[in-house]
This record gives structure tokens, sequence and C-alpha cells, in this order.
């Protein structure tokens, strides 16, 4: 059988290309080499609990894809609050007449006030300094406060790159309404219950996705690439669509024969953003969780010092951490809830005796934002990147493409017609859940007009 499309990868880019070309009549095979699907947006079951290892914080634009798909009502968005720390001064996002006294709080004059808000509001609703290269420059254009600038670097963390290397436009993705992450949701079923529902759209259009299935190589025939190579058989596909690494996929199951000297010149400029340990806690009540805050975050005195201090191959003496408790806004009346407590681990790597004592380190500092956090910690899990691999099947990178200034990310289509690339390696930008599910709708859009054939 030759199929309209063969998947590569049942993350939320593969499988919402999957999930567009099967409503609109394609036959669509997917193969994933877990035995579930989802990838980093995936749902596990854990000392009793439920637990998201990795995409925790959605944008509401996303919800426009699955209104698509005929799927809106299947999401059950719940909204949320964060609580960001920087030496002591709290700021909660989404922002609202308590960002007032927060900002005071933080030193800033009520007279310095309207000067602050009026260049917010003009990056974020008119994008009006995007002459400014970096976020970085962005952030301390629009403030002199430390204490905020520290804050709003938070980017950095989702990025897992140095703040100075961020692009600027990540101050929008962040702060503004690109995505819809100024009033971000949370799926009420997890935040594995998305990738259920695009695999659900496939299966009820007649499309198949298929576990522990993981091709050794995409055919190229003609210049143009025209199926898979699977347990020594070749499936034949009128696309190949690839929603794994895209280095991986060029490098290794292509070949970078096939590629424009152009184009594998700017694919030597991409690099894996920073990695990061999670630290997964049950824990009692009587730890004072705000209801309806989700996300906690806690900033070291100097953003940049401290991944200087991470690209040298060390954990700084106080690191940046973000806890994340769906169970504060999706209440299941348990006796314990559950928190995933993540960090960021040095560059290159540390054993895992030197992780489990940063962790420790961690939680107990979690104490600042919540407060008798350690003291009712019940059990705790911890997984490393290399646990994140062989547990999962994906590097805990807190990005798989650091998006740079110093590099622009590619198209959907590839130089190679029938080949597609999707997923947070490729535009759009951004290099989270919304961009990957996004590049699947483009995705598909390019294979039903024929761009790229």
């Amino acid at each position: 059988m030759k199929y309209d499309a063969i998947i590569i990868g049942a993350g939320l880019g593969g499988l919402s290309a999957g999930a567009f070309l099967a409503k609109a009549g394609k036959s669509v095979l997917v193969l994933e080499r877990m035995d579930a699907v989802g990838g980093r947006c995936r749902t596990i079951d854990l000392m009793g609990r439920r637990f998201d290892i990795g995409a925790d914080y959605f944008g509401r634009k996303m919800l426009g894809c699955f209104a698509e798909l005929g799927k809106a009502k299947e999401v059950e968005p719940v909204g949320f609050k964060t609580v960001a720390l920087a030496e002591g001064h709290r700021m909660t996002i989404p922002p609202g007449l308590h960002t007032v006294g927060e900002l005071h709080g933080m030193g800033i004059p009520y007279g310095d006030m309207p000067r602050f808000a009026h260049r917010m509001g003009r990056q974020v609703m008119f994008n009006s300094f995007r002459n400014i290269t970096s976020n970085f420059e962005m952030v301390n254009f629009i403030t002199d406060n430390e204490h905020l600038r520290d804050i709003m670097n938070i980017g950095a963390f989702f990025t897992g790159n140095e703040p100075e290397n961020m692009p600027s436009y990540w101050f929008n993705l962040i702060f503004g309404r690109t995505y819809g992450y100024d009033r971000p949701f949370y799926p009420k079923g997890g935040a594995g219950s998305l990738a259920d529902i695009l695999a659900d759209v496939i299966r009820e259009n007649g499309g198949a996705v298929v576990y522990r299935a993981a091709p050794k190589k995409i055919v190229i025939e003609g210049g143009r690439a025209k199926g898979v190579v699977l347990d020594g058989r070749h499936i034949d596909a009128g696309a190949v669509i690839s929603a794994i690494s895209i280095l991986q996929t060029v490098h290794y199951m292509v070949g970078k024969e096939h590629f424009p000297k152009e184009y594998l010149d700017t694919l030597g400029y991409y690099k894996e953003g920073h990695s990061m340990a999670s630290m997964f806690v049950v824990f009692r009540r009587e730890a004072k969780i705000k209801k309806g805050v989700h996300v906690y975050a806690r900033f070291p005195r100097n953003m940049k010092a401290m991944f200087r201090v991470l690209g040298e191959g060390r954990f700084p003496d106080k690191n940046m951490f973000v806890l994340s408790c769906p169970d504060a806004i999706n209440d299941t009346g348990t006796e314990h809830l559950a928190g995933t407590v993540k960090f960021i681990v040095p560059r290159g790597g540390a054993d895992k005796e030197l992780m489990l004592a940063e962790a420790k380190k961690v939680l107990r500092d979690v104490d600042e934002l919540v407060p008798d956090f350690y003291a009712n910690i019940v059990d705790s899990r911890l997984f490393t990147p290399k646990d994140y691999l062989e547990n999962f099947g994906f590097a805990s990178v807190i990005s798989p493409v650091a998006e740079s200034v110093n590099y622009s990310k590619m198209p959907v289509t590839a130089p190679v017609p029938g080949l597609y690339f999707v997923g947070s390696t490729v535009l759009p930008v951004g290099g989270c859940s919304y961009s990957a599910m996004e590049s699947g709708r483009v995705c598909a859009a390019a294979i039903l007009k024929g761009t790229g054939a």
C-alpha cells in the first residue's frame, strides 16, 4: 500500500500534520518509536499520580487549531496564574491591578510606571522596537529595574538559551499575544490529552498510529522522498514528514548529500538548548500552594551570570527553577498533590549524585515561593537528562533548537521534494507547543496545495 503521507514521530507537530491531512481525506501512517504519543507533550503515571514530562504551559491560540479539527470542546482549557520571584520580589502573571503594587514593591516609583507601561505596551501590542536584536537588550530597554529585568528574562529558561543570545521576538512570545501566552491555559485532562485528541482525529479519519516503529532510512529516489525503510521493508508514500530532529533527519535518515550547501550551512549554527532535570514530587496539602497558581518560578540575582556558570559546566550557587502544579487548578480532591520541579543542568552534564544534591537544594528553595513545601514532601523521583532519553525517548533539552540571534529556523518544506519537517525545530518561531502544532497545520496545508511536491 502507498500512503499519501508517512509521519515519523508522534509529537504535537507530527500528530497535528497527520490530523489535518487525515481530516482532508488523505491516507496517513504515523510511526512512533515509543509506546505512547505526545513526545514532549505527554503525561505519565508515577508514584500513584499523574505528571507532565515536558510541556505544561499552553497559549490560547492553540485552541484555534483544535477548533478547525472539530475538537474544541474536548480540550477543556483551564486558565491559571504564574508567580515569579526574584530576590524576594514577586510578580504575578497575567498582569492586572495587582501589578501596580508589585512593581512598586520592586522599587519602581509610581511616577516611573507610565513610562514602563508605555514602552511595554508599544512592544507587545505593536512590536514598535523590532530594531532591537536580542531579548536581553529589549528587557534592558523596557526597564532599568534589576529585579524586573530578571523576571522579564524568563524566556531564557523556556528557550534554554542565554538571555543575550535569545532573539528579541521572544519578548512578545512570552508577554504579548503572538501565541496567546499572555493568557495561558492548561488542559483539564493533562498535557498528554492534547496529543491523544490529535491521535483520535487521525484514527477517526482512517489513519493509523503505530508504536514501537522507528524507520532507519528515508528513501530518496529520483531526487525526491518516496517513503521509508522500516524493519527492512520499503513503505511507499507520496510525502514523508519528519517530526523528529531536523539535524538527525538530514544527516542520518536522508544524507546531507541531498541538501544544498546553504541549507547545511544554516543547520551548522543550530544547537540544542540547555538540558534540564525534573524532580517529580508528591506532597501533602499542608504545603501552602495557592489555588489557581499552576507555575512558580524563582530567578537568581543575575540571569546572565547564572548561564555563564552553567556554560562552564558547573551548577550556580543559586539556580533558577520552575515548579508546575496542575492540581492547584484542577483539584481532584485527593489526599496529596503532585508537582514537577525543573532546573537547568550544566553544559556537558553532571553525574547523578551531583544532580541529586542540586535537586535536594532546589526543593528546599521552593519554600521561598510555597511555604512548608519541603517539609510536606512524601515521595519524589529525580529524572536526569539520561533518564529522559532512556525512559521517554527524547533528550531533556529545554528546546531542541535554541533559537538565536545568529540564524533563522527552516521552513516546513525541505529542499528535497516530497520531504517535510514539523515540530519545534522548524518554523514558525518560538520553539513551543503552539509553534510545533502550527508547523503541522502549515505542513498539511502545503501538502494539500502541492507546495514542495
